[in-house]
């Protein structure tokens, strides 16, 4: 890529930035009636001016989203830091909320962030999402190493994974309730935030 120094000058210093504020946000101490996963709405998390000037350097040039996804990527491995996942899911989310077409065509994990984005912020998993998310899964089985760990970064996000573990929960509890009498690996619901959950944490 053309001035590729120049663009790494500017959008490192920007996701620095946006990985020390996450950092302070993880580690605040300080009593509130919410907590790192309710503080904000999934729609909030993607107005962070970091993510939006990202967004603005980017633009509609699906090649300098892709260079940026790489550097998030190499970083990611490097540092082993979930936060990178965050910032995985926000960029394409926020890509989404701009509608741009040309960035959303392009990154195959899209669908993947959309849907569990939704799930995440209506705090539910229906029957519509549970389909899409199996066929997901089951499609990563043919596809690149590489857009398999981008893939897993969406499902490694730190909101993802309190949704995941707080459902997986709820369907332990609703089966005890009910006297199912069905042992846990036989909850086909649980199997899949199971697979999701691994999924993400399979992503470094």
């Amino acid at each position: 890529m053309k001035n590729d120094s120049l663009y790494m000058d500017a959008i490192l210093p920007v996701i620095d930035s946006y990985i020390d504020e996450k950092q302070k946000v993880m580690q605040t101490v300080d009593q509130s009636p919410t907590n790192y996963f309710t503080c904000e709405t999934t729609k909030s998390r993607r107005q962070w001016p970091q993510i939006l000037e990202l967004m603005t350097m980017v633009g509609h040039q699906e090649p300098l989203y892709r260079r940026l996804n790489n550097v998030i990527r190499e970083r990611f491995l490097k540092s082993a830091d979930a936060i990178y996942c965050s910032l995985r899911m926000e960029l394409v989310m926020s890509a989404h909320d701009l509608n741009i077409e040309s960035v959303i065509r392009s990154d195959p994990c899209h669908d993947l962030a959309w849907c569990l984005d939704a799930c995440v912020r209506d705090k539910h998993l229906d029957a519509q999402q549970t389909i899409k998310l199996k066929n997901i899964l089951e499609s990563t089985k043919k596809t690149k190493a590489e857009v398999i760990g981008d893939l897993a970064m969406i499902a490694g996000d730190a909101h993802v994974i309190h949704f995941l573990c707080s459902m997986a929960i709820k369907v332990l509890r609703d089966s005890a309730l009910h006297a199912t009498g069905q042992l846990p690996r036989e909850l086909v619901p649980l199997q899949l935030l199971l697979r999701l959950l691994s999924f993400g944490a399979s992503a470094h």
